[in-house]
Parts: structure tokens; C-alpha cells; sequence
């Protein structure tokens, strides 16, 4: 995780923000990577989210 000094190493921009606003932007960032890779993975892997594939069909007589 990039630490704040680092954040404002990479873009002087963000010295402008108190250090707890710069903390909720890098926390709303790692959030957006994991929605971002979340997104990839699923147009990856077709089907189910379950990880180990999808659900066997049921047959009539394994139902109630």
C-alpha cells in the first residue's frame, strides 16, 4: 500500500490535502483497483463466482 509520503511524491498535486483526506482518496483508490480487478476476473472466468465452478443441475427427484 502506498503511504502518504509516497502519494504526494508521485503527484505534488496532493499536498494540498490534509493527511486524513489523503488517507480516504488512497482508501477510495485501493477500492476502485479492487472493483477494477474484480470486473477482470469475472469476464475471465465464465459462469459462477463460486470457487471451484458451478453448480451441478438438479435433477427433479433431488428436489422437494
Amino acid at each position: 500500500m502506498l503511504t502518504i509520503k509516497q502519494a504526494r511524491q508521485i503527484d505534488p498535486n496532493l499536498n494540498d490535502l490534509s493527511d486524513t483526506q489523503l488517507q480516504e482518496v488512497l482508501a477510495e483508490l485501493y477500492e476502485l483497483g479492487h472493483l477494477a480487478l474484480e470486473s477482470w476476473q469475472a469476464s475471465k472466468t465464465p459462469g459462477s463466482k463460486i470457487p471451484f465452478g458451478l453448480l451441478p443441475k438438479l435433477k427433479p427427484k433431488d428436489t422437494i
